[in-house]
C-alpha cells in the first residue's frame, strides 16, 4: 500500500516479549522498516499505558508505562497504547490497575481460540476502573512504590542469605568427604574414646532395611585398637557380586560379572588414616532407565520418575505440574525398573550444566514408588549408606567430576559407565554413620 517513491527506514519496536507485568524488558529490541508517516503515528510518547492484547491467558492485559526509555521506538500490534485524556491523572495508577485488579476482567473478556486468548481495543476500552482525584493517585502510586522498594530489597537479602546458604552446603559437604567434620576412627581409637559399631547401627546397603540409620547406635564397651582392615572396601567384592547376581531383569540375569574398575589414585593429595581411595564402580551397581511412551501419560496411575522431580536439595519432588503417571501394566511389567524408599537417583542428561542438574542425585522418601524413565539411573550403594553415598555425590569432588564430561554440545550427556570411574575417597563404616548424622544436624539448623 506504500507508494512507489515512499521512503522507509528502520526503527526499534516493542513487542509482547517486551511489556511484562509492572515492568519493559528491553534487552532485545528488534527494528522493523516504517515509513516516516508510520513511524510518526505508532511512535510511543512518555506516559503512554502499554497493555498486551495476548497469546497466553497470562498475558491478557499484561503492561506497564513508556518512559521514553529510546528516543524513537513505535509498537506492533499485539501491543496496546493507552493515552490520558486527562493529563493530571497518573498513568502508573492505572497500570498497577490493569495488572492486579483489571486482571479479573481481562480473563473474563479475552477470547479463546484452540491455543491464543486475546482481547481487543473495544474490550480494553471499556475496562472500569475505580478512579480518584489526581492528588489521591499520587499518593497511591507513591505508597505502591514504597512497598515496593522493601519488597526488593527483602527479595535481595533473601537472594543473599541463599546463596550464603549454598556456599555453607558445599563447604560441609567438602569437609565431610575429606575427613574434617568429624573424628576419625583411628582419631577416636587413640583417644580411647570408644567409637560406634558399625555392625550394631548399619547393614549392607543393597539390604534395604540397612538403608536407614539406627535411632540409638550401641557403642563398643572398649575402644579396641583401629584396624585398617575393617573398611568396608576390604568387603566389598563379596557384596558386590552378591548384588549383580540379583535378577533384577533378564538382561541384568545374562551380564557375566565384571571385576569393579580400580581407583586412579591422586599423587597430591593425603587421606586421612583408615581411609581408601575407590571408584564407585567397587562400592555401588548401576541401573539405567528405560523410554515409557508418552502418548500414554496420564493424571492417574503408576508415577513415573522423571530428570524434572529431582530437586536441587537432594529430595525427590513431585507437583501438578512436573507429575505424570503410566498405567499400572507398565509397572507390573517392569518390576526390576520400580523405585522404592530410600534409593539413589541420578539425572544423565541436561541442556547445559546450569544448577547442576546434569549428574544431580537424589535420594527417595519413605513409601516411594514409581518407574525409572530413561536419562535417569538408579544407583545401589554396596555396604556404603545411601546418605554417605548422596554427600558423595553433592559435593565439589564429584561436581568437578562431572564438569569435565563437558562435550561442549547443547545438550549435554553423561553415562552410567563413566560414573563407574569416579575416584573418591572413602572412609570406614562408623565414620559414615556419624559424617552423616553430623551433616543432617548442621545442615538442618539443629
Amino acid at each position: 500500500k506504500r507508494r512507489p517513491n515512499e521512503v522507509i527506514r528502520k526503527v526499534p519496536y516493542l513487542r509482547v516479549a517486551n511489556v511484562q507485568r509492572g515492568y519493559l524488558d528491553l534487552s532485545e529490541v528488534k527494528e522493523i522498516e516504517a515509513s516516516e508517516s508510520e513511524i510518526e503515528a505508532l511512535k510511543l510518547q512518555p506516559g503512554d499505558i502499554l497493555f498486551n492484547e495476548g497469546g497466553d491467558r497470562d498475558k491478557l492485559g499484561r503492561g506497564w508505562i513508556w518512559n521514553g526509555e529510546l528516543p524513537e521506538c513505535v509498537h506492533q500490534n499485539h501491543v496496546f497504547r493507552a493515552r490520558l485524556k486527562n493529563t493530571e491523572d497518573q498513568p502508573k495508577f492505572i497500570s498497577f490497575y490493569g495488572n492486579s485488579e483489571g486482571q479479573r476482567y481481562f480473563m473474563e473478556q479475552g477470547k479463546q481460540t484452540t491455543n491464543l486468548a486475546s482481547i481487543n481495543l473495544t474490550k480494553l476500552g471499556a475496562l472500569p476502573i475505580p478512579l480518584p482525584p489526581p492528588n489521591d493517585q499520587r499518593r497511591i502510586v507513591a505508597e505502591i512504590e514504597k512497598q515496593f522498594t522493601r519488597l526488593e530489597a527483602g527479595v535481595a537479602a533473601l537472594r543473599r542469605v541463599q546463596a550464603n546458604l549454598k556456599h555453607y552446603r558445599a563447604a560441609v559437604l567438602k569437609a565431610a568427604c575429606e575427613g574434617r567434620l568429624v573424628p576419625t576412627e583411628a582419631e577416636l581409637s587413640r583417644s580411647g574414646v570408644p567409637p560406634l559399631n558399625p555392625d550394631s547401627t548399619v547393614k549392607p546397603a543393597s539390604s534395604k532395611a540397612g538403608s536407614k540409620l539406627s535411632a540409638s547406635p550401641k557403642r563398643r564397651d572398649a575402644a579396641p585398637p583401629f584396624e585398617p582392615g575393617q573398611h568396608p572396601l576390604a568387603r566389598t567384592p563379596t557384596d558386590r557380586r552378591q548384588t549383580h547376581g540379583r535378577p533384577q531383569s533378564t538382561a541384568t540375569r545374562k551380564k557375566k560379572y565384571k571385576e569393579p574398575t580400580a581407583p586412579s589414585i591422586p599423587t597430591d593429595e593425603a587421606l586421612p588414616p583408615g581411609w581408601s581411595w575407590a571408584t564407585w564402580d567397587q562400592i555401588g551397581v548401576s541401573q539405567n532407565g528405560r523410554p515409557f511412551p508418552s502418548a500414554q501419560y496420564q493424571e492417574t496411575g503408576f508415577k513415573l520418575l522423571r530428570p524434572g522431580n529431582l530437586h536441587v536439595s537432594g529430595k525427590v519432588v513431585w507437583t501438578d505440574g512436573n507429575t505424570r503417571c503410566m498405567p499400572q501394566g507398565f509397572a507390573d511389567e517392569n518390576p526390576d525398573l520400580i523405585v522404592g524408599a530410600n534409593d539413589l537417583v541420578m539425572n544423565l542428561t541436561a541442556q547445559s550444566l546450569k544448577d547442576e542438574f546434569l549428574g544431580r542425585v537424589c535420594i527417595t522418601a519413605e513409601g516411594e514408588a514409581c518407574l525409572l524413565n530413561q536419562r535417569l539411573a538408579r544407583l545401589t550403594p554396596i555396604i556404603v549408606l545411601p546418605e554417605f553415598a548422596l554427600c558423595l555425590l553433592k559435593a565439589w569432588r564429584f561436581r568437578r567430576f562431572v564438569d569435565g564430561l563437558n562435550s561442549g554440545s547443547l545438550i549435554q550427556h553423561m553415562f552410567t559407565s563413566q560414573l563407574a570411574e569416579f575416584t573418591f575417597p572413602l572412609p570406614p563404616l562408623a565414620e559414615q554413620t556419624r559424617i552423616v548424622a553430623e551433616v543432617e544436624r548442621r545442615l538442618s539448623g539443629g
